[in-house]
């Protein structure tokens, strides 16, 4: 009896799980990523520095871009859609 409650209660969960999701650009369309676990690695394989730099990923989905703060760099973001 205890198998057939755990195993129903885990099949509701996975059948409502998708139910309650939502795409990013749904929730906010302006996402500010900060990179964590930044390693900077020397040539004979000592650690630097970790997390040093204060680098961001932001996305804009209003104007369909993505910018990283590591050289300026800005991309766009293409067709969207949530599977």
């Amino acid at each position: 009896m205890k198998r057939i409650a755990t195993g129903a209660a885990c099949l509701l969960f996975l059948a409502t799980g998708p139910a309650q999701a939502e795409p990013m650009w749904d929730v906010a369309s302006y996402w500010v990523c900060k990179v964590k676990l930044h390693i900077k690695v020397n040539v004979d394989g000592t650690d630097v520095a970790i997390n040093e730099e204060q680098a961001t990923i932001t996305y804009d989905f209003a104007k369909s871009t993505i910018t990283s703060s590591f050289s300026d760099q800005v991309g766009s973001i293409g067709r969207k859609f949530y599977v």
